[in-house]
C-alpha cells in the first residue's frame, strides 16, 4: 500500500521553500487585491466626475439656450428696426448656439452610454430646442420683412410653447441625472465597502496562514533538535539508555535513526566491556567497520585477554 503523503515527512529544506513559495503567492494575491480594488475605486471616481461634468454641460447648454431667447426678444422687442443692432444680435444668437452645441457634445461624450430613459429625455431636449432654433428664425424673418406683430404673436403663443417644453424636459433631464448619481454614488460606496472588507479577510487570512505554518515549521525543526540534543547530553554523561525515536519522516528523523543506531552500537559495546570486566572473554565482538576504532580495540582486548589466559593455563 503506498504511503500517504504528508508534509511531516517533508525535508527541512523543502519545508522552509515551501513557507518561501506560501510568503510569495500571499504577497501577490494581497498586491493582485489592493491593485484590483485601487483599479475598481479610480473606475468609480472617473465615472462619477463624468457625470457631474455631464450634468455641468447640460446646464451650460441651458444657459446658452436661456440667452438665444434674450437675443430674439431684443431683436423683435428692440431692434427690429435697427439693422446694425439687429445683425450683432443674430451673430450672438449664432455665437450661443455653437456654444450651446459643444456643450451637448461635450455631454454626449462624457455622459456614455446612458440608460433609455436619461438617452430618451436628451433626444427629446435635442428636438425640442431645434424646433425652437427653427421657429425663431421665422419669427425673425417676418420682423425683418415688416411684420413685426405677428411676429411677436407666434414668439409669445408657439415659440414661447416649445420653449417651456424644452425647458421642462430639460429640468427631467437634469433630475433623472442627479438621480441616477446618486443611485451610482450609494452603489459605488456599497462596493468599496465589500472591497474593504474583502482586503481585510484576505489580509487576516493571509496572517493566520502564516502563523500557522511558522509554528508548524518550529515545532517540526525545533522538535527533533531539542530530542537530538538532549540524547547527545546524556550520552556526553555517560548514560547509554537514550530516547532517538523519530518523530517524522524527514532528514531530522533520519539523523534520530542514525543517532539510534550509534547509541545501540555504544550499548552493545558496553554490555561487552562490561562482561569483559566480569571475566567473561566468551563475549564475540565484531568491528561495525573498517574505520571503528572502539570495536578493534574491543576485539584486540578479547583476543590478548584469551591468549594471556591461555599461556597462564599452559603455564
Amino acid at each position: 500500500m503506498k504511503k500517504r503523503f504528508s508534509i511531516n515527512d517533508m525535508t527541512v529544506r523543502k519545508k522552509i521553500t515551501l513557507f518561501s513559495a506560501l510568503m510569495l503567492i500571499l504577497i501577490i494575491i494581497i498586491s493582485a487585491v489592493g491593485i484590483w480594488s485601487s483599479n475598481m475605486v479610480n473606475q468609480a471616481r472617473t465615472s462619477l466626475n463624468n457625470s457631474a461634468m455631464a450634468q455641468y454641460d447640460i446646464t451650460q447648454a441651458f444657459a446658452n439656450f436661456c440667452n438665444i431667447k434674450v437675443r430674439v426678444r431684443n431683436i423683435l422687442f428692440a431692434y427690429y428696426d435697427d439693422p446694425t443692432a439687429l445683425q450683432q444680435q443674430e451673430q450672438m444668437i449664432e455665437t450661443y448656439k455653437a456654444d450651446a452645441q459643444e456643450y451637448f457634445e461635450l455631454f454626449e461624450k462624457r455622459a456614455g452610454d446612458m440608460d433609455p430613459e436619461t438617452a430618451a429625455e436628451y433626444q427629446a431636449v435635442v428636438s425640442k430646442i431645434n424646433s425652437w432654433y427653427d421657429s425663431t428664425q421665422e419669427d425673425i424673418d417676418m420682423a425683418k420683412a415688416g411684420q413685426v406683430e405677428q411676429a411677436v404673436n407666434d414668439l409669445m403663443t408657439n415659440g414661447k410653447e416649445i420653449a417651456d417644453d424644452a425647458e421642462s424636459t430639460l429640468v427631467e433631464l437634469i433630475s433623472t441625472m442627479e438621480t441616477a448619481a446618486r443611485a451610482k454614488e450609494t452603489q459605488i460606496q456599497q462596493q468599496l465597502t465589500g472591497l474593504t472588507i474583502l482586503q481585510v479577510v484576505v489580509v487576516v487570512v493571509a496572517v493566520l496562514i502564516t502563523i500557522m505554518y511558522c509554528l508548524f515549521l518550529i515545532r517540526a525543526i525545533t522538535g527533533p533538535m531539542a530530542k537530538l540534543s538532549e540524547a547527545a547530553r546524556r550520552m556526553a554523561e555517560g548514560e547509554v539508555d537514550v530516547d532517538c525515536q523519530k518523530i517524522y519522516n524527514d532528514d531530522l528523523g533520519e539523523l534520530l535513526d542514525e543517532f539510534a543506531r550509534m547509541a545501540n552500537a555504544v550499548k552493545e559495546q558496553t554490555k561487552i566491556t562490561e562482561a569483559i570486566s566480569h571475566g567473561d572473554l566468551t563475549m564475540e565482538a565484531n568491528p561495525r567497520s573498517d574505520k571503528d576504532v572502539l570495536g578493534k580495540a574491543i576485539v584486540r582486548l578479547l583476543s590478548e585477554n584469551n591468549m594471556t589466559l591461555s599461556n597462564v593455563k599452559e603455564a
